[in-house]
């Protein structure tokens, strides 16, 4: 009976059930080594490489997901946009990056812990305020501005900074508010040169 038995590990075209085991634990390993390397490019993709803060890309998704809780949650959320005009200026060396740095440092240091900063061009900052209670909207956009203004204007960089806000609070659910809504009119308040605020 032993003699007339078939192992099927020798058999041409087949796999052995040890091999099989081992192909299935290489296929896991690679799956999840591909899992890691997609959130490092996703987390890359969206991070501004000198300040560490999100980047542009990083900025939209937040503001995504802020309005998404509005839609499911009614929670109203502010952006305010920050504009360092005078770092247009600077040369591109370590004296602009530093400064760049060190302003990203200040604002995040800024914020509460559900709130989020990025750097959304060489001039600008982003912060988006979420989870504002509705009846305090203006408070708590107006009181994160004075800090951030007493805050950077006691930066230590070698060019006087001067912050110009413009500040968006979006409040209504219903309204079908686009993303690139929000940058436009940041872009079009910080244009102006005044401090403004806009209500969605």
């Amino acid at each position: 009976m032993k003699e007339n038995s078939i192992d099927l590990r020798e058999q041409p075209g087949t796999v052995a059930v040890d091999d099989a085991d081992g192909l299935r634990a290489r296929f896991v390993a690679l799956e999840e080594e591909n899992a890691h390397l997609r959130l490092q490019l996703a987390v890359m993709s969206s991070t501004d490489s000198i300040t560490g803060l999100a980047n542009r890309t990083g900025i939209v998704d937040s503001i995504e997901m802020a309005l998404h809780r509005l839609v499911r949650m009614g929670e109203p959320f502010a952006v305010v946009g920050v504009r360092f005009a005078e770092l247009a200026g600077l040369d591109l060396t370590r004296d602009r990056i530093d400064a760049v740095r060190d302003l990203g440092a200040l604002l995040a240091a800024c914020l509460r812990d559900v709130d989020q900063v990025g750097r959304l061009d060489e001039t600008t900052f982003m912060v988006i305020l979420a989870n504002v209670p509705t009846d305090h909207v203006t408070t708590v956009t107006d009181r994160t501005t004075a800090t951030i203004r007493a805050m950077t204007a006691a930066a230590t960089v070698d060019v006087e900074l001067k912050a110009l806000f413009a500040s968006v609070s979006i409040a209504r659910s219903e309204a079908a508010i686009e993303v690139e809504t929000i940058f436009d009119s940041i872009d079009d308040l910080l244009g102006r040169g005044d401090e403004s605020v806009l209500v969605l």
